[in-house]
């Protein structure tokens, strides 16, 4: 179960003094143990220099009632606002395929390729010490994603020309509670709900060069109106680093109420992907957060997992601390990237005088078969199992982020929720220091604003992104849109402002050494049931949207400055 996932009643619980903590140092738990063993008489008599004692610094309950709502409403004594925790959220990252403008080709629905960017086990808090190793609950997924990204970047023009149907390849942050990043994107671009009341329409002041940006509710880019709710085919791609006997496994939600097998069903099919015989979908993953939308739009798409687990996970791991580099395999990362790396594209050409049969076979022929020691494969296994914060790829990502916050602003915003090493894949709480984009306007940091002349004389949209979402953005562009002058290399954006004509109205920036087309954006992934008051205090400026009661609003008390956990030491 995770850390206080409905985030009610915690400070009405009465915990009977019995704290407990994650002690992942080695040492500290051969002393701990040593401790416990030692005969109470005997530590009595101790010295007092030697004499041995623990602190837990945790929260331990109290009297009261306290729910999400009620904590992130506190008022002081004197009326004003001051929450007593914050809700957890991050960014989502999502980008388009082959038209990184999103100009599709045809007018056939497009299609979404998501996986999961966030874990959680009973300790992930970061402020706790905690670990979110999740290699098979996201880490096997997101490399699949980003395989597959780099696959079909690498189709060439002849079979590009063929594509019907544009892709959206999505990262989805706070899955791991009450899936915040699809229910939130998902709802934005299928509901028609989404309105933007104050549109920033000077591209001087967008967070993105020649973007668009919406002051109040604050979104640093609204790119995603471009999409359009007519979403064809969702995937999401879970838990597939650990195969049952190296099969994969499609879990299908299909109600057109007529009994025709779907063309993506076909399409696995054919690539030897097995239909589950459970009779319930997975457990909540953003199939869930697509079949809510699906719903309330009278949408007619269809909407897959695919997994590597059957009716029952694979591993036992789920969820839990254990659930590291070791509990899944290369070869069935590989596996399950090439199967979608070659379903996402002929499920893209299939149509008009392209079959079923044929558009598969044209995706084997352009994508050829993923192989365990893959070279971007193997970098992105090391990255995120391994090296994590140390990685190249999120160096780099993180240099140039810092580069365009420069560019953009005059200084850098710079990262404050590494990734870590060993990585941890924790969503952490939503603030102006974790992923909450935030108006810095008259010395005032707002989560929104209403005032628009006010903003454009001396405003500025600040977002400090986590480590994984910058880097997972950087690659989405990498993967997908390199321009034509293949080995045009560079050192910063300006050194690829010459290639701007490539890449249609999203301009050419340098990542990774490389001058790439702009075609990745972030998205706020918070409770849908959350909303923030314009011209407010960020931290004191949560709301509630009333139209979603059954949302988890999970979030985290506010921690001391000390960090939490425990202390043994010497009196």
């Amino acid at each position: 179960t995770p850390y206080n996932p409905t985030a009610s009643n915690l400070t009405s619980l009465n915990l009977y003094s019995f704290p407990v903590a994650l002690i992942s140092s080695q040492t500290d738990v051969k002393l701990l143990r040593s401790i416990s063993l030692t005969p109470v008489e005997y530590i009595d008599a101790l010295d007092s220099p030697l004499k041995p004692h623990a602190a837990f610094k945790l929260y331990m309950g109290g009297s009261g009632t306290m729910t999400s709502e009620e904590c992130l409403t506190w008022r002081d004594l004197e009326g004003e606002a001051s929450p007593m925790c914050k809700p957890l959220g991050g960014q989502s990252v999502w980008a388009s395929y082959p038209n990184p403008t999103f100009n599709p080709p045809t007018s056939d629905p497009y299609i979404i390729l998501s996986a999961v960017m966030d874990g959680s086990t009973p300790f992930p808090s970061y402020d706790a010490g905690g670990m979110v190793p999740a290699a098979n609950d996201v880490v096997g997924g997101l490399i699949v994603l980003l395989v597959t990204a780099a696959r079909m970047g690498e189709v060439k023009d002849e079979v590009k020309d063929k594509i019907r149907k544009n892709v959206v390849v999505a990262g989805f942050q706070g899955e791991g509670y009450g899936g915040m990043g699809s229910r939130r994107f998902l709802h934005d671009v299928m509901s028609g709900d989404y309105h933007c009341p104050y549109p920033l329409t000077n591209s001087d002041l967008t967070y993105l060069p020649n973007g668009t940006s919406c002051l109040h509710p604050l979104y640093p880019d609204t790119e995603f109106e471009f999409l359009g709710g007519n979403v064809g085919t969702f995937i999401n791609v879970d838990k597939v680093g650990k195969q049952n006997e190296g099969r994969l496994y499609m879990h299908e939600y299909n109600d057109d109420g007529e009994g025709e097998v779907s063309t993506i069903s076909r399409i696995m099919t054919l690539l030897n992907v097995t239909d589950s015989k459970s009779d319930v979908l997975p457990p909540y993953t953003p199939l869930s957060s697509y079949i809510a939308e699906k719903v309330a739009s009278s949408n007619e798409g269809v909407g897959m997992v695919l997994s590597g687990y059957d009716d029952v996970y694979v591993t036992n791991t789920t969820g839990s601390i254990y659930d590291d580099e070791s509990t899944i395999s290369k070869i069935d990362v590989a596996r399950a990237a090439t199967v979608t790396a070659r379903a996402t594209l002929a499920e893209s050409i299939v149509g008009g005088d392209i079959g079923v049969e044929e558009a598969v076979e044209i995706a084997i022929d352009a994508i050829a078969e993923v192989d365990p020691s893959d070279p971007t494969l193997s970098s992105l296994w090391d990255c995120f199992l391994v090296t994590g914060s140390e990685c190249p790829y999120v160096r780099s990502a993180i240099s140039s982020e810092n580069s365009r916050s420069i560019s953009r602003i005059g200084y850098s915003l710079g990262f404050t929720q590494p990734l870590s090493t060993p990585p941890n894949y924790y969503v952490n709480v939503y603030s102006t220091a974790h992923s909450q984009p935030y108006v810095y306007m008259g010395n005032k940091v707002m989560a929104s604003t209403t005032d628009k002349e006010g903003f454009e004389k001396d405003g500025i949209i600040h977002l400090q992104m986590s480590e994984i979402e910058a880097t997972v953005k950087e690659l989405f562009n990498y993967f997908l849109h390199p321009v034509s002058s293949f080995n045009a290399s560079c050192t910063s954006d300006s050194d690829c402002s010459k290639y701007n004509s490539q890449c249609s109205t999203s301009g050419s920036v340098c990542t990774f050494t490389k001058c790439v087309c702009s075609t990745s954006h972030y998205h706020p992934a918070f409770d849908l049931g959350l909303k923030t008051l314009n011209d407010t205090a960020a931290y004191k400026s949560w709301t509630f949207d009333r139209n979603f009661n059954d949302t988890d609003m999970t979030t985290e008390p506010n921690w001391s400055k000390e960090k939490i956990g425990v202390v043994v030491y010497n009196e």
